[in-house]
This record gives structure tokens, sequence and C-alpha cells, in this order.
């Protein structure tokens, strides 16, 4: 088994090559340390970023850009995505802010990417805790 790979670590963006041989990964045209290791993790557990956008109540904001926090198995995206799209979070929410902890137990979070810039009353904490999940 081979396989031509684009490498994304860098920005040399290397044509790795990637064989299965005697059980063992070989990986060839790599510039970088660090392409072995994206090479061998594509190609026996593929993880990515995942970024999309959640709705919410603000008529003003009715989309929030959020993103997880790391990578995720490449084979939980569609079943993340589908949690992503029942989310609805109230406002104010600020960068970083926490949208849905440990989405399915991977240890990631799905954060705001931007704030919302809307006014609000009350206390930020109390609107805060009341939009996370933890699915």
């Amino acid at each position: 088994m081979s396989k031509e790979l684009t490498c994304i670590v860098c920005p040399n963006s290397c044509r790795l090559t990637v064989q299965l041989i005697d059980e063992k990964w070989n990986v060839t045209n790599a510039r970088c340390p660090r392409g072995i290791p994206f090479a061998i993790q594509e190609m026996t557990n593929p993880q990515r970023t995942i970024t999309s956008t959640v709705k919410t109540t603000s008529p003003k904001f009715p989309l929030l850009p959020v993103k997880t926090n790391g990578e995720v198995p490449q084979s939980l995206m569609i079943s993340i995505m589908e949690i992503i799209n029942t989310v609805e979070v109230n406002e104010p929410v600020h960068m970083g802010d926490v949208i849905i902890s440990n989405v399915m137990k991977t240890g990631v979070d799905v954060v705001a990417t931007c704030n919302m810039d809307q006014p609000y009353g009350g206390e930020h904490n109390e609107i805060h805790e009341s939009s996370h999940l933890n699915i």
C-alpha cells in the first residue's frame, strides 16, 4: 500500500510518499522532520480542526463563528457537526469562550472565534454558564 500526501505542517508543502512495508511506515520526500509523524498520523488516525458557526439568540448577530480548540478524529467530524448544528447560544459571547465542552469526549472544546459586540444586561457568568453544553 502506497499513498501520496501533501504535508501541511510547514511552508515546504512536501509531496510525501507513504508506504507500509513489513508492518512499518516508510515516509519519503520529507524535507523536515515534522513531515514523518504527520504522514503516519494521516495514515493511521487522521485528525482535523473543525470550523463552523452556531446559531445565536441575537437578531443582530444570528450566527457565531466557532472552531475546535484542537484536532479531533476525522471519523467523528460528521457527528461533531451534527452536535454543533443543534447549539444556540445567548449573548454575550467573547472570543475563546467555550461553547461546547469536551465535544464527544475528545478532550477538545468548541470555542467562539469572535466577540458578539452587543450590549447585554445581567452578569456575564450567568449568561455564559447557561450557554455551555457538555456533550
